[in-house]
């Protein structure tokens, strides 16, 4: 069975105050529910916060990666970058989700020791449409390894209204 802690972010913050952490979101739900439609609204909204995308499709050609470049849409404001990672399934494949780990662990290496210089500010993890992302949530929940600056802060699932109502 596993725990869970409810004051984990205090106790962080009161036991390792100067410790840096990296804050992640994962953004999930079904195929066509508008998880890129909520990334592009983020993003055109994000202020000056460099954010950093992972995001995951199925398919060999990543087109919700390419829709989030900076170069896709001129309404993107700059100042986050893209990471694509595709082909299978984290829930499912070993590889992929391996694939996961290094792009994150990459995106964390990169900014290691600049996060609280405000390089970089979120991260953000979109997943395919059919993938389960509790594999994901068990990726970014470890505390030693490449993983271990990370801290996830929410999973987002989005839901298309009318595959909901018709439930």
């Amino acid at each position: 069975m596993a725990e869970l802690n409810l004051f984990q972010n205090h106790e962080d913050s009161v036991i390792a105050p100067n410790k840096v952490w990296l804050p992640c979101a994962i953004v999930t739900g079904p195929l066509g529910s508008g998880k890129t439609t909520l990334l592009k609204h983020i993003l055109r909204s994000k202020r000056n916060l460099n954010i950093k995308l992972v995001v995951h499709d199925w398919a060999p050609d990543n087109v919700d990666a390419q829709l989030l470049e900076p170069s896709a849409d001129r309404n993107l404001a700059c100042g986050h970058t893209v990471d694509a990672v595709s082909g299978g399934c984290p829930c499912c494949s070993k590889d992929v989700l391996a694939n996961f780990k290094s792009a994150v662990a990459r995106h964390i290496q990169e900014i290691d020791g600049t996060i609280t210089a405000g390089i970089v500010d979120y991260m953000i993890i979109e997943t395919s449409g059919v993938t389960d992302p509790v594999a994901l949530v068990k990726l970014l929940d470890q505390k030693f390894g490449a993983m271990y600056k990370a801290r996830l802060d929410v999973v987002i699932t989005v839901v298309d209204q009318e595959v909901m109502g018709a439930i």
